[in-house]
């Protein structure tokens, strides 16, 4: 096989778009590389959101908060379009707390492993003499979150639907290009529009590592465990709980809550079985049986 030759140039970048070209590769690969490319920028990469939001003085999300101009329907709407940098895997917390003004992200008080992107970002207008006060809870993880996905224990919290991707959209086209007297290789140009929570540079990179190791994974295959080899290296190892597969947090509490303590439990635990499990959906099976491949476990399907 001939080795691949073709270079990576950054022709355009700002803060939130960034536009690649890749050449030259040989004729047909700009689509290979393109649709595949935009497929994992679009749907496989970590990001974060805030997920939950409880406001001091009121009970659910069709309520009104006395001296605020917008409702919690608005509240909600415009605390998703904040956008935050974050790479931690357990879920932190954030506050805002604020009278008699306009309330934007900036007012946001977060821990500094948190960075708000867009500070600007209106949030609510209070009356000179109202007050705000909110929690919220900024989470990680992939792709779109519906709100109904994810539950919440407390009283007055209200769980909002999150876009955890830092790509917003990804276009590309391919145009010919010449190589001495060749004329028809490929050039791949990809445009990339971004949240601004990470550079584009590093995330076309991390898109591309996500498809190596798929395609390694052809090459050299990993081999996975048995069963009861699981169970036993799961019995002699009391730390090797759900926890350590690093599911998201909703995945994980569901499964705590149905009583699986240990990937042992998980690893006999059939499609039938988990289908019982409450707020533990298709998608969420999945993810469960992509990490333990990961591990190089298999569940007892």
């Amino acid at each position: 096989m001939q080795q691949p030759g073709f270079t990576v140039k950054i022709e355009e970048t700002n803060h939130t778009y960034t536009k690649f070209a890749l050449e030259p590769l040989e004729n047909g690969y700009g689509h290979t590389m393109g649709n595949a490319l935009r497929r994992v920028l679009l749907g496989s990469l970590k990001g974060a959101a805030i997920t939950k939001v409880k406001v001091d003085g009121v009970n659910h999300k069709f309520s009104t908060h006395e001296g605020m101009s917008e409702d919690m329907i608005d509240l909600m709407l415009n605390l998703k379009a904040v956008k935050v940098a974050y790479s931690g895997d357990e879920p932190v917390h954030a506050t805002i707390s604020v009278k008699g003004r306009v309330v934007t992200a900036k007012d946001i008080d977060a821990p500094t492993s948190v960075k708000i992107i867009n500070p600007e970002v209106l949030i609510a207008t209070l009356g000179k003499d109202a007050k705000l006060d909110l929690n919220l809870e900024i989470s990680s993880g992939y792709g779109y979150s519906p709100a109904e996905d994810r539950t919440s224990d407390s009283v007055g919290e209200i769980v909002l639907d999150a876009i955890f991707s830092p790509v917003t959209s990804v276009t590309y086209h391919i145009e010919t290009t010449r190589v001495g007297r060749r004329t028809d290789y490929d050039k791949l140009v990809l445009e990339m529009h971004t949240d601004g929570s990470q550079d584009g540079e590093s995330i076309l990179k991390d898109a591309a590592s996500i498809l190596v190791a798929h395609f390694g994974q052809i090459i050299s295959p990993l081999q996975v465990a048995d069963v009861p080899s699981v169970i036993k290296q799961s019995s002699s190892d009391s730390s090797f709980g759900i926890d350590d597969l690093g599911l998201p947090t909703r995945i994980a509490n569901a499964l705590k809550n149905a009583g699986y303590k240990t990937v042992a439990e998980l690893a006999t635990a059939t499609d039938k079985d988990l289908k019982g499990v409450k707020n533990l959906g298709g998608k969420s099976v999945e993810e469960l049986d992509a990490a333990l491949v990961s591990k190089g476990l298999n569940r007892n399907k």
